[in-house]
Parts: C-alpha cells; sequence; structure tokens
C-alpha cells in the first residue's frame, strides 16, 4: 500500500523540479566563474607548466577541490 502512494508522489515531485533545472544549472556555473575570477583577481592561478614543476620542486600547497555530493575523487 505504501508504494502505491510513494510513487505517484515522486512522479510529481520529479515534473515539479524538471523546470527547475536549467536555473540550477545556470547557478552552479555562475559560482564557478565568480570562484574563477576571484581567485585569478588575487592571483592565485597558475598554468599547467608552472603546476608541474612546483609540484617537482615540492613548493607550495596543493588544494584539490571536488564535489562534495559525488564523494572524494583523488
Amino acid at each position: 500500500m505504501g508504494l502505491l502512494v510513494f510513487a505517484p508522489l515522486m512522479a510529481i515531485a520529479a515534473l515539479v523540479a524538471l523546470p527547475a533545472l536549467p536555473v540550477v544549472a545556470w547557478w552552479e556555473r555562475r559560482k564557478t566563474r565568480l570562484l574563477t575570477d576571484a581567485l585569478t583577481t588575487k592571483d592565485r592561478v597558475m598554468q599547467w607548466p608552472e603546476f608541474v614543476q612546483a609540484l617537482q620542486e615540492n613548493s607550495g600547497t596543493l588544494m584539490v577541490e571536488g564535489d562534495p555530493r559525488k564523494g572524494p575523487d583523488f
């Protein structure tokens, strides 16, 4: 009995959430762009060859960013 009530409610929730997907995707792109702009302004971004050289010299600090919703990916 519970499944018969739960399944239609989930279908309705999915249909209501569909129009919000483009807004959520835009918001995530905006957050990423703002972070990139802020880091570039503070000169906290480096090109790949500079990164490899710093890594080989063991200089600086490496911070790995991941998506917390997906769990650790390193």
